[in-house]
């Protein structure tokens, strides 16, 4: 299990300014804010403002030929600038019905709606239905995902799954699930891929959800106290979710998850001291975290630091045995987060009493060392060993015998044929 720290790379947002999506642009993060602002992060320390509210809040993130998109909490779709301002892309739909969620899908920039409607932007100045609102009565789009080639929709309240037809309807392929806590609804950026799965993470209970590429969903893991899933995302080779409480977006269960792959949550990173981890990013190897405020203060921006743990290695068989040498082998099984000094202990009893020289190995690799000037005849343990910054892990003891003196290796004759 993935565990770690979370470690502030940015300060406080100014009043109480919540960070509400990040992404990847130009080479660096960018975070859309609750008040409407464009932050740039300065890759240290520090956020900088690189524009302004257009109306207010700003949300959805989404990276699209080259340019850098938003939807305002009207809907209205705004693309920066580059240098200091949010301009109008296309205006809000109107009517009550409202874009909430930005998704690229094939060379389109499409949206969803509040009222269950599918929106293109035509690239030029509006946004085109596709499909027209109302998916059913009271439900909500809420966040879109591509998988195996198809666009799919997560609503609330009822936690529906929905693919687009490619033309203009939506399929249901997944209803509300019914076990365990009753999920109610997929929440913003909630949908992702993951190990070529689809997978939800649900609002209140912050269950998450496997789609079983057909028709239902279910049950991956039971939910996290009571909380939302804001956000799930992929990396280190793990699911991870971004989940805070429904009691004032303030608690201890404002948490960092990881996905244990069978059927349960665990605590990945701890609160942000009442921090909400709201939005999520990968960014140079790294995982990133934009809260929301808490107590009157500004979100802020902080890094995953995974802790290592001890690794996992294996003694195997030696080879190569001969009077007075003999190969030792081994194999990291889990480096424990971080790469691993590896080499053998080996000698008479075991006790050992010597070791050989290491190499630097990662999770998967095998390793191996000549040991010479052996007694002939004579029976040697060893054990191989890794270490990471959590400590010395240990293989099994396993023993050979070198060759006694006078014996020759046996090779096949060739005889000539007449």
């Amino acid at each position: 299990m993935i565990q770690g720290n979370w470690v502030e790379v940015a300060g406080h947002l100014p009043g109480e300014d919540e960070i509400t999506s990040l992404a990847v642009f130009n080479g660096t993060i960018f975070g859309s804010t609750y008040l409407g602002s464009l932050l740039e992060w300065n890759g240290t320390n520090a956020w900088s403002e690189v524009a302004s509210a257009f109306n207010s809040t700003s949300q959805s993130l989404t990276v699209f030929n080259g340019n850098l998109y938003a939807v305002a909490s009207d809907g209205t779709l705004i693309v920066w600038n580059g240098v200091n301002a949010w301009t109008q892309a296309a205006p809000s739909l109107g009517g009550g019905d409202v874009v909430v969620c930005l998704c690229v899908f094939g060379s389109s920039l499409y949206g969803c709606t509040t009222n269950g409607g599918l929106v293109v932007w035509n690239g030029l100045n509006a946004w085109v239905s596709v499909i027209a609102a109302g998916l059913l009565p009271a439900e909500q789009a809420r966040s879109l995902c591509v998988f195996n080639g198809n666009l799919y929709c997560g609503t609330s309240p009822h936690a529906n799954l929905w693919q687009f037809n490619n033309v203009n309807a939506w399929i249901q392929v997944a209803p509300q699930f019914m076990g365990g806590s009753n999920a109610t609804g997929i929440f913003n950026n909630s949908l992702t891929e993951f190990n070529g799965q689809l997978y939800a993470g649900t609002t209140p209970d912050s269950e998450l959800l496997q789609w079983n590429n057909a028709n239902a969903w279910n049950e991956a893991a039971l939910g996290f106290f009571n909380d939302y899933t804001n956000a799930l995302i992929v990396f280190d080779g793990a699911l991870f979710a971004g989940v805070f409480s429904i009691a004032g977006y303030i608690g201890p269960e404002n948490a960092l998850l990881v996905w244990d792959g069978v059927s349960s949550w665990n605590v990945a990173a701890p609160s942000l001291n009442g921090q909400a981890p709201y939005a999520l990013c990968v960014f140079n190897g790294n995982l990133y975290c934009g809260t929301l405020g808490s107590a009157g203060t500004g979100g802020l921006l902080f890094v995953f630091v995974p802790t290592a743990i001890l690794p996992t290695v294996n003694t195997d068989p030696a080879a190569n045995i001969q009077t007075g040498s003999a190969q030792l082998n081994g194999n990291l099984s889990n480096d424990g987060g971080e790469a691993c000094t590896c080499g053998f202990q080996w000698g008479l009893t075991v006790a050992y009493g010597n070791t050989t020289p290491t190499t630097s190995q990662i999770t998967g690799e095998t390793f191996d060392q000549v040991i010479n000037v052996l007694v002939p005849g004579t029976t040697y343990h060893y054990r191989a060993f890794a270490t990471n910054s959590a400590g010395t892990a240990y293989g099994s003891d396993l023993t050979f015998s070198t060759l006694p003196l006078g014996l020759k290796m046996a090779y096949p004759i060739k005889r000539r044929l007449t």
